[in-house]
């Protein structure tokens, strides 16, 4: 048995084994994977989720109370404990990303592409497809159907796509190392009656996120707020971790998000 490449979280093990003529090697590299928090919601308020249906599949830390309706289905451990602290994000970060700046408020039309830093409030009319980062000094608010934002949206006020539908947020990753969130929002995200509603990434807000009465939403990535999570009146919801999202966010700091995180294994091979 020979370790190789080894460094501070990872190393190569390779096997060689010999029955008379016949040897055979086997190599695999073993590493450190996962952000080591592994909660669909990490929240520092409570999970309201009444007189809604749909599965979580994943775990959920809380410093309050979860309040779930029985018709969805947990699919992992629900735990509420007043000592959890819920993960930083620094803004400053993301704006230092941006390639261009608006000054002023914004609207857009039609699709776009860049990363752009607008210093007052973003408005996206209906059926318009963003590609990359945009970070704005004001609101971000949404403001008709099919919207797509193929990147990351931060904030320093509020996001708000309330009554909308078909909006999608896809976070993209610098590298297979390296995660955006899909929304970061220093105020409140606010995507009320949103229905069909897709968001493949991690979610920050500050205020309370709420998708009240948001039926057919898929989720994928981790909530991770200062406040509640407001959920009620909402149908058919499928809330997914992927621990993966999580990380190498830029930016993303304490609540043991740094920590290490479970065994990844990687680089299996034979001869």
């Amino acid at each position: 048995m020979e370790y190789l490449n080894q460094a501070d979280d990872t190393v190569t093990v390779k096997v060689t084994a010999r029955v008379g003529d016949a040897v055979r090697v086997i190599e695999q590299t073993a590493g450190q994977g996962g952000s080591g928090y592994e909660y669909v919601t990490i929240a520092g308020g409570n999970l309201n989720m009444i007189s809604s249906s749909g599965t979580i599949s994943g775990d959920v830390g809380l410093t309050g109370s979860a309040n779930i309706d029985p018709d969805v289905v947990v699919n992992g451990n629900i735990v509420e404990d007043p000592t959890l602290e819920v993960p930083t994000l620094d803004f400053p970060t993301y704006e230092a990303m941006c390639d261009s700046t608006h000054s002023g408020n914004m609207t857009f039309s039609s699709d776009y592409t860049g990363d752009l830093c607008v210093t007052g409030n973003v408005t996206f009319n209906a059926g318009v497809t963003y590609t990359g980062l945009l970070y704005a000094g004001g609101n971000v608010t949404i403001n008709g159907d099919n919207v797509v934002i193929n990147g990351t949206i931060v904030a320093e006020g509020n996001v708000n796509g309330d009554n909308q539908t078909g909006l999608q947020f896809n976070a993209q990753p610098l590298d297979p190392d390296v995660h955006m969130p899909a929304i970061a929002t220093d105020g409140v995200l606010s995507l009320k009656n949103a229905d069909n509603l897709q968001v493949n990434g991690v979610v920050w807000s500050d205020g309370s996120p709420d998708f009240t009465n948001t039926d057919n939403m898929v989720y994928t990535g981790s909530f991770i707020t200062n406040g509640n999570v407001l959920m009620n009146n909402a149908n058919n919801l499928t809330l997914t971790f992927d621990a993966a999202l999580l990380a190498g966010i830029p930016g993303l700091t304490g609540g043991g998000v740094d920590t290490t995180g479970s065994l990844s294994l990687s680089g299996w091979k034979t001869y």
